[in-house]
């Protein structure tokens, strides 16, 4: 659901439970006759999020466990290749996702952070999505944080100011508005150091790939959501394989952190 259209049904919802008694007050009418299927369904979203909330921070602690039961590795590890993680079905706040090589070795992590409870609370709700992407090396602490922009200056084409290590490094956002994208593809750009990259996900499609001049920086495949497979990690969800196949001044960090956060916008 498109997230101004969330925000408005929900104010809407919420507006109706607020109004409706106090005009039945004022002017002595009866009550609509909806209004109490409006406010039971207002309960059950509240009652759903509530559940989401409480099942969501079981799985994150036990994430958190696995976490800092795993050594940090302590030499640089080769970040071209083969990568891959497993994306939980539903995650949130601060619920570590651990990234691996092809032997198996903890090169980076990410997860999702929020500016602030009420961002939260929203992503949360599932009307609304606020999720912005950090990730962490683990060969150097190295972390990459997408950061978005307000609400008023993020409906049309959503931006994120990208930090390293605290740090001003980039702009990333949704590409200006084409045919080809409405028909084909969702099209990212990312501008740093006077350079442009972009991030390409085909619409309908398990597929995504950084380019650079018509060079590909990376490539990924990832799978349909499924409640039987399981990653290195113990959780149930999707996995996604990332192939970098060259290698530039643009991070491994980056990468990861531009394809995750663009997923949070394309749910491809």
């Amino acid at each position: 659901m498109n997230s101004s259209r969330g925000f408005g049904i929900m104010l809407a919802f919420f507006m109706i439970i607020l109004i409706e008694p106090i005009r039945v007050i004022i002017t002595g009418n009866q009550m609509m006759d909806s209004y109490w299927f409006i406010l039971f369904g207002f309960i059950i979203i509240l009652a759903i999020v509530f559940l989401r909330f409480t099942v969501q921070a079981v799985r994150r602690n036990r994430a958190r466990s696995r976490h800092h039961e795993l050594d940090t590795l302590s030499t640089s590890i080769e970040l071209t290749g083969d990568f891959q993680y497993q994306e939980p079905i539903d995650m949130m706040h601060g619920h570590p996702v651990q990234v691996y090589d092809a032997a198996g070795n903890r090169v980076a992590t990410y997860k999702y952070t929020f500016r602030n409870t009420y961002e939260k609370w929203f992503s949360l709700s599932g009307f609304m999505d606020f999720r912005n992407i950090e990730v962490t090396s683990h060969s150097n602490d190295d972390v990459v944080l997408f950061q978005a922009h307000p609400l008023h200056k993020n409906l049309w084409r959503p931006k994120w100011n990208v930090y390293l290590n605290g740090e001003e490094r980039g702009l990333f956002e949704v590409a200006p508005l084409s045919m080809k994208q409405i028909q084909k593809e969702m099209v990212f750009d990312y501008h740093v150091d006077n350079k442009k990259y972009q991030l390409i996900s085909p619409r309908l499609s398990t597929e995504s790939k950084i380019m650079s001049n018509k060079t590909t920086m990376m490539e990924v495949n990832r799978t349909f959501f499924s409640m039987t497979s399981k990653g290195d990690d113990g959780e149930r969800g999707r996995k996604h394989e990332l192939t970098v196949v060259n290698d530039d001044e643009l991070s491994f960090l980056e990468k990861i952190g531009l394809y995750q956060q663009s997923m949070t916008r394309t749910r491809n």
